[in-house]
């Protein structure tokens, strides 16, 4: 009787985690007119890699506009309408949203209405902002100085990863202020790379039982759980099927050599296309080696144009899905370049390893 009473308090539980909700969203773009606006799934600072979803679509009529939403857990939505690249990122929330902005600055409207966004805006402006404000000039002269410079990429990026650290700070101080927001579990999912296993289980732990059961805690539980041990030292690797840009299949064990470099990266990626004439170099020097390329490009176009302007002749493979297909999913593909080394029998011999520890063990083997 026990168990049966115990199963229906954990059903209706569920069902509060993931009872429907609605919200009614006003807006007005001054000077649109009347025009098609989009209502897509867009966040805050995401590259071309991301595919939106368009969950619906009105007219405005005389700058104004409304949709009315059925969802299942709070999220960020956008705003964006044909022609303009820009858009308007929000965290919806249940009861009325209004929203005013102004046409080709779409990016910087206001909201009244939602509580999590309030919360998500709040990190930005006190945050996030600043930090990029006060510290740009050394995250662009690490770019400018890659592949350049070796010194002073070094002196800027050595400053830029100490900046980094503090702000991993005070973005675990505001996780542990806001833990019932999705602006945490955002912060949390941000950070996948930087935590090490105890640090994001004890984060992870903090947040409410609504966000710990969110969609995207799913890459947030996979690394707490199996990711340590599926890239540790010796770890097996599946026998992944990839497709070409031939839309030819192929398998990873397939391929046969002593070592394969697995090589995540994307057209769009600075610092990944800035290793690939030192992969060229490896890929025609060392023999013993084989490179496979998997793209996070969503964009079929891109992705072969960028094979082929940087003459890329090895293995390479993508399933134009971005982060979210199998493979860059078993890896937990958050930030490129990412480069796995490994051996004949497709064990890992080094997860996440650097060029240069890269070619000091070729050299070495």
């Amino acid at each position: 009787m026990k168990k049966y009473f115990l199963l229906i308090i954990l059903f209706f539980i569920s069902l509060t985690l993931y009872a429907q909700q609605e919200a009614k969203i006003l807006g007005v773009i001054k000077g649109l007119g009347h025009e098609k606006i989009y209502l897509e799934n867009k966040p805050d600072g995401i590259t071309n890699a991301f595919v939106p979803i368009i969950y619906d679509s009105v007219y405005s009529r005389n700058d104004s506009f409304e949709f009315n939403v059925k969802f299942n857990e709070i999220d960020f939505y956008s705003i964006q309408y044909p022609g303009f690249k820009g858009w308007l990122p929000f965290v919806i929330d249940s009861g009325t949203i209004i929203i005013r902005t102004v046409k080709d600055l779409i990016y910087k409207g206001e909201f009244i209405g939602s509580h999590q966004n309030d919360i998500y805006e709040n990190y930005r402006q006190s945050i996030l902002n600043p930090f990029y404000n006060a510290n740009r000039h050394y995250f662009d002269s690490v770019d400018k100085y890659r592949g350049i410079d070796t010194v002073k990429y070094n002196y800027y990026e050595n400053i830029a990863n100490e900046l980094f650290a503090k702000l991993a700070n005070q973005q675990r101080e505001f996780i542990r202020s806001n833990p019932d927001t999705y602006a945490a579990l955002h912060l949390v999912y941000e950070n996948l790379k930087s935590f090490d296993r105890d640090s994001l289980s004890y984060y992870f732990n903090l947040l409410s039982p609504e966000f710990q059961n969110h969609s995207l805690a799913i890459d947030i539980k996979y690394r707490i759980t199996s990711f340590t041990k599926n890239v540790a030292e010796g770890s097996l690797i599946p026998d992944f099927n990839f497709t070409d840009k031939n839309r030819k299949s192929n398998n990873l064990y397939n391929i046969h050599s002593k070592y394969k470099l697995i090589n995540f990266w994307a057209s769009w990626c600075g610092p990944c296309l800035a290793e690939l004439p030192t992969l060229i170099s490896l890929n025609a020097k060392y023999k013993n080696l084989a490179i496979v390329s998997f793209s996070i490009d969503t964009k079929k176009e891109q992705w072969i144009d960028a094979m082929k302007k940087n003459k890329i002749s090895w293995y390479s493979f993508s399933d134009l899905k971005g982060t979210s297909g199998k493979f860059a999913s078993y890896f937990s593909v958050h930030e490129i370049p990412l480069l796995i080394l490994l051996n004949e029998k497709n064990k890992i011999i080094k997860y996440n390893i650097s060029l240069m520890e890269l070619i000091t063990f070729l050299n070495r083997n």
